[in-house]
């Protein structure tokens, strides 16, 4: 098992990972519907937003060694574009967990589970059907 497998296992590890913890946290927040955002919820958005570093900072690793990064394929400039926009709502995600009320949180999560989902169709897409 060479370099290029250990990175595309600990990449998809961290896809279902920062998957599954998204999809998960966020049924259980809203059919629990506690009165404030609770501690372990908060920490299991820090898990997300980990297991989201782990598969940029593996998908970047991948495309340099397997690819000649920046010399790569077009699809790997247009997943690091949109791994860059996804970090950038992943980090704004860590703010409005801690800094929001559970009712405004609630509207945004509501409002962003159909962007997450088209995302990850999207990356999903690129990473196995890898069109130009």
């Amino acid at each position: 098992m060479g370099l290029g497998d250990v990175l595309l296992v600990l990449h998809v590890l961290g896809i279902v990972g920062w998957a599954g913890l998204t999809t998960g946290a966020y049924f259980v927040l809203r059919e629990w519907r506690p009165r404030e955002v609770p501690k372990s919820y908060q920490r299991l958005v820090h898990l997300e937003a980990a297991a989201g570093a782990l598969v940029f900072a593996t998908g970047v690793a991948m495309a340099v060694y397997l690819y000649g990064f920046p010399k790569s394929p077009l699809w790997i400039h247009w997943a690091l574009g949109i791994a860059i926009v996804v970090g950038l709502l992943e980090v704004f995600h860590v703010y409005a967990v801690r800094r929001w009320p559970l009712e405004r949180y609630v509207r945004l999560a509501n409002r962003l589970v159909p962007v997450w989902a088209a995302v990850l169709v999207l990356m999903l897409w690129l990473m196995v059907a890898k069109p130009f």
